[in-house]
């Protein structure tokens, strides 16, 4: 009887703690992550049409200390543009890259935002990561973003006037 209890609880308490998932107490120092923040830290340019016809050019400069800001420009098919200016802070984990917007520069005035807000926080998957090209993949709607390097002095390009 005493054996086949022993057996019994020892079967028990390997069943039980095989369906436990194994963890790492510390988290492991990434190589690939360092390398890929490191990558990343620059300015970059991208230019997509969005799903209504319009030109969109985003110019992103992302620092060393985790500090992004963001400049859009939107141009409608008359020539009309609006421009904006995001900022916040920045990271890499494993294949995700993500920010978190604190505030926002449109028409001469800034406007700072609560970082606790989740529509301000953004995460994207890395498909292609190399010195001049970083390709992304927006997790919450899909859209993928091409963007590359660009001089520190790289501003917009000019839009074509539009006539009539």
């Amino acid at each position: 009887m005493f054996k086949t209890f022993a057996l019994a609880l020892t079967l028990a308490c390997l069943f039980g703690c095989a369906q436990q998932p194994l963890v790492h107490s510390v988290k492991p120092l990434a190589t690939l992550q360092g390398q890929q923040h490191a990558l990343l830290i620059g300015k970059w340019y991208g230019e997509a049409t969005t799903l209504d016809g319009k030109r969109t050019q985003q110019l992103t400069e992302r620092r060393a200390d985790g500090v992004f800001a963001v400049k859009f420009r939107v141009t409608d098919k008359s020539g009309q543009s609006i421009e904006q200016k995001e900022f916040g802070l920045w990271g890499v984990s494993g294949k995700i890259y993500f920010t978190i917007t604190t505030g926002r520069h449109v028409g001469g005035q800034t406007t700072f935002a609560n970082p606790g807000d989740p529509y301000l926080n953004d995460a994207y998957e890395i498909i292609e990561l190399t010195p001049t090209t970083y390709r992304s993949k927006a997790q919450d709607f899909g859209d993928e973003f091409t963007q590359k390097r660009v001089d520190d002095g790289f501003l917009f390009p000019e839009i074509p006037v539009v006539k009539p």
